[in-house]
C-alpha cells in the first residue's frame, strides 16, 4: 500500500495524471519491454484519493506486482517497486514532494487496507474519490513461473 502526497492542492484531474506517470514510470522499470511494447504485464493498482486537512488531496494506492513479473525483465531497478513509485512521484514536483514524506507499508490483510483506503467511499455519492484511471486489475498475465515453483 503506497499513500502519496504533495504540499500543493491538486485537482483530482491533475493528481490522476500524476500518479499516472509515476506508475507508467515504475512498470517501465520493472517490466520493460513487457510492458513497453506488448503491453502484456504490468502493476494491480487500485487507487482512491482523499481529502487532507487543507483541503487538499492525496492518494492511497493499494498495488500487486504478478507472480513471476519480475523475472521478466534482466535488470531491474535497485529499490522495491514501492520505493520506485515514490521517487518516480516525487521527481515530478520535488519541491512539493519529499520522498521521505510519503509512505508505504506491506500489505499482510487485504480485506483490512481495502476498507482502509475506502474509508472516503460510503455511498455512490462517494464514487468520485475512485481514481479509475489508475485502478488496472489484469485478468492473468503471460509471465514465467515463480523461480522454485
Amino acid at each position: 500500500m503506497v499513500t502519496l502526497t504533495d504540499r500543493r492542492q491538486l485537482r483530482s484531474s491533475d493528481l490522476t495524471r500524476e500518479i499516472a506517470w509515476a506508475i507508467h514510470k515504475t512498470n517501465q522499470a520493472f517490466f520493460g519491454t513487457a510492458y513497453r511494447r506488448h503491453g502484456k504485464v504490468f502493476l494491480a493498482t487500485y487507487t482512491v484519493h482523499e481529502k487532507t486537512l487543507n483541503d487538499g488531496l492525496h492518494a492511497h494506492l493499494l498495488v500487486g506486482v504478478p507472480d513471476g513479473a519480475l523475472q521478466l525483465k534482466p535488470n531491474q531497478p535497485g529499490l522495491s517497486v514501492p520505493e520506485h513509485l515514490v521517487r518516480a512521484w516525487s521527481s515530478v514536483a520535488p519541491a512539493y514532494r519529499r520522498s521521505e514524506g510519503q509512505r508505504w507499508d506491506p500489505i499482510w490483510d487485504l480485506s483490512g487496507a481495502f476498507s482502509y483506503v475506502q474509508k472516503g467511499v460510503r455511498s455512490a455519492t462517494d464514487i468520485d474519490t475512485v481514481d479509475v484511471m489508475n485502478t488496472k486489475f489484469p485478468t492473468s498475465y503471460d509471465c514465467p513461473p515463480p523461480a522454485g515453483g
